[in-house]
């Protein structure tokens, strides 16, 4: 151990010996040696005796003086060692404080300036004299203030105890005002300063801007931010998307749905999918097929991908397709059916084309799913029945008319009483068409409500309305390629009435809330039971779009004109309702039960031919029909038809509408009890009520079950 170094020394002491060791610093020789050397012990007495004679000087404590000057000397040298690290290590830290660009200070324990570096000019705009006139909380915003506020409290009552070393210093970030007004985030570590005793005695600080780190980290959140809500519309978009090709194809939706929603399971479905998958870029080449698609052309995936479908099957067949695929560049979904040419097979495929978009929005490829309906076109051209023939010039002359203008595109009107079977005509005009196998819609236009029925029509984009999250298609759109049939288009509302005579002449339209027309090849039907003549003379609907519309008219007369064939129509109709009700065979209709049908006038035409032979056949439990079995289903709309004679409404038993309501039901009560041999649970269920509520009505009319047996 070095001579005045303690075993205990601090890192100061250690400091300084070190810089003495190096020879910085040479501590002078001692006053005992320089007079040593000077003339021995001798002559130190002489010269404290000042040349007396040395008998009468007591020299017995000269060692122990010698000793306490050594120390003495000792400590000088240490503290002149000290004094100039001291000052050294001032100069440094000087040197530190005012080049540094963070701003480092002092302060009391309440957070009053004691010392700022002059880094604070460039930081805050403040000069050190103007700070050690503030407080630290003056110049931070309310938010950081309050947190600085208690971070302190519960640091101070920490580190007053002394007793865990890491509580020493906190770092915490806070927003300051600057001089000018602005605010900058600074990164704050404090640390205490405390006496001998190590109580805290104030605390320095030094303060880092990090505003540019914050405005990242913002920039860095609103980036996440931006893209989780375009997640979140293009999740809604495709579900969207999906529930309505879930209308069509169940399995193809299913399929679609896990391929776009699910990247991970992208490989399984284009492995497992029956239908016919394939992706293409911006310049529809071929960047993945699936093996359905393999299968069905041939080919190797290697002969597919990289080529155009040009390419591949030639230029003549291709003309459709890339139009589809264009279409889908341009953001649209697109449904379309094409055939191709494939070892002289014939082969139609139904195929769904989206956008593919990226993190940004942008379209980057075409996704396609096609699904092989070769055989179910077939099937719909070649095997699909005729309506039924009819000994009524009239109907003959329907279909007749139906027959000729299939092949044509123009738009038909179909007039006709409600029930006449308008819609059924149309579908079997679509599928006579040349549009066969395309989608055919039908939409009740008496149906929509006036504020949706836009959008339903012409679909919308996202954002357009209220509780439009999404874009939607509409029946247009969905009908690409097929048929649209527009039921009781007298009932259109008049704003969308102008829409549609647009969209009639040009083919293309806009949809709600959008701005880029969107252009479709679909075929119009319209159907309606009213005179649009003279609803155009009334107002209520647009001349000019009548006169559109009726191109080509197609008049279906109701049933009482044809009610010759009604046996034809009753053994179609229960053939239906056979199947429907899992009844086996089709039941047949007695004489006497056709005969009453047969003097019905029937207002509501074959709908309500339909639904009274539905009845009639869950009241014979699948069997025959007989005159019993139909009861009283036709008296209540005999009634009340307005074919009825004044006369014979006036004659009539019934002195009110109670009465006649009364007289109803009881009849109706006694004619299912009589068909069900008088048991009350089947004939609750055959007249849709529960039993209770049947013995209720039943007390009430004053039916009693034991009489009617008896009868």
């Amino acid at each position: 151990m070095k001579k005045g170094i303690g075993p205990n020394e601090s890192e100061e002491m250690r400091l300084t010996r070190q810089i003495a060791d190096s020879g910085k610093v040479k501590a002078p020789h001692s006053v005992a040696n320089r007079l040593i050397d000077q003339g021995g012990l001798a002559g130190l007495v002489s010269q404290q005796s000042g040349g007396d004679d040395i008998s009468r000087i007591d020299i017995s404590s000269i060692p122990e003086l010698l000793e306490k000057n050594r120390k003495l000397e000792q400590e000088i040298a240490e503290f002149r060692f000290r004094e100039q690290q001291s000052s050294q290590l001032n100069s440094l830290y000087k040197a530190v404080v005012e080049t540094s660009k963070d701003i480092i200070s002092t302060m009391t324990l309440d957070l009053k300036y004691t010392y700022v570096s002059p880094s604070v000019i460039n930081a805050l705009g403040y000069t050190p004299e103007e700070m050690l006139k503030l407080n630290a909380l003056e110049i931070m915003t309310p938010e950081s203030r309050q947190r600085i506020i208690t971070s302190l409290g519960d640091w101070l009552k920490k580190g007053a105890a002394g007793i865990d070393p890491s509580e020493n210093s906190r770092t915490e970030e806070a927003q300051q005002y600057m001089k000018n007004g602005a605010i900058r985030w600074a990164e704050i570590t404090g640390t205490f300063l405390r006496d001998d005793d190590g109580r805290p005695i104030g605390i320095m600080t030094t303060s880092r801007d990090i505003t540019q780190r914050k405005r990242l980290e913002k920039q860095l959140r609103e980036s996440f931010q931006f893209l989780e809500k375009r997640v979140q519309e293009r999740t809604a978009e495709l579900e969207s998307m999906n529930e309505i090709l879930m209308l069509e194809i169940h399995q193809r939706k299913k399929t679609e749905r896990c391929l776009l929603q699910s990247e991970k399971r992208c490989e399984a479905i284009f492995s497992a999918a029956q239908d016919c998958i394939f992706m293409k870029d911006r310049e529809l080449r071929y960047t993945h097929v699936n093996p359905a698609l393999v299968e069905i052309t041939g080919m190797a995936a290697e002969e597919i991908i990289g080529n155009r479908f040009d390419d591949i099957f030639g230029e003549g067949g291709g003309v459709g397709i890339r139009k589809a695929d264009l279409k889908a560049l341009n953001g649209q979904t697109v449904e379309s059916d094409y055939t191709l040419e494939i070892d002289n097979r014939a082969i139609v495929l139904n195929c769904i084309r989206v956008p593919i978009r990226d993190e940004t929005g942008a379209v980057t490829g075409v996704c396609g799913i096609a699904r092989n309906i070769t055989e179910k076109t077939e099937r719909t051209t070649k095997n699909l029945p005729l309506p039924s023939r009819s000994s009524s010039a009239a109907y003959e002359a329907t279909l007749r008319d139906i027959e000729l203008v299939a092949g044509a595109d123009s738009t038909v009107l179909f007039l006709g009483e409600s029930g006449s079977g308008k819609d059924y005509l149309a579908k079997y005009l679509h599928e006579r068409s040349r549009r066969a196998g395309s989608p055919f819609f039908a939409v009740n236009c008496a149906a929509l409500p006036h504020t949706l029925a836009e959008s339903e029509l012409f679909g919308h984009e996202a954002g357009s309305f209220t509780g439009s999250r999404s874009k939607k298609r509409g029946l247009l759109e969905l009908a690409e390629s097929g048929t649209l049939l527009l039921n009781e288009i007298g009932d259109l509302v008049p704003n969308v009435q102008a829409k549609l005579l647009t969209f009639l002449d040009t083919q293309s339209f806009t949809r709600v809330g959008g701005e880029r027309l969107v252009n479709i090849d679909a075929r119009i039907l319209a159907a309606t039971n009213k005179n649009l003549a003279a609803e155009v003379e009334k107002g209520n609907f647009r001349s000019d779009l009548f006169f559109r519309l009726n191109v080509f008219t197609i008049v279906v007369p109701p049933l009482r004109e044809r009610i010759d064939d009604l046996p034809k129509l009753c053994d179609e109709l229960l053939a239906g309702l056979s199947r429907k009700l899992g009844a086996g065979s089709p039941p047949g209709i007695d004489s006497s039960a056709m005969r009453i049908l047969k003097q019905y006038d029937w207002p509501g035409n074959i709908r309500e031919l339909r639904n009274v032979l539905e009845r009639a056949l869950i009241l014979s439990q699948m069997g025959n029909i007989q005159e019993h079995h139909l009861g009283n289903t036709l008296k209540l709309p005999r009634v009340c038809h307005k074919a009825l004679k004044r006369e014979e409404r006036q004659a009539s038993s019934y002195s009110s509408m109670r009465g006649m309501v009364k007289d109803v039901q009881e009849t109706l009560i006694t004619d299912a009890l009589i068909s069900n041999h008088g048991n009350v649970t089947k004939t609750a269920a055959s007249l849709g009520m529960t039993r209770d509520a049947l013995k209720h009505l039943m007390k009430k009319l004053g039916i009693r079950r034991h009489q009617i047996i008896d009868q």
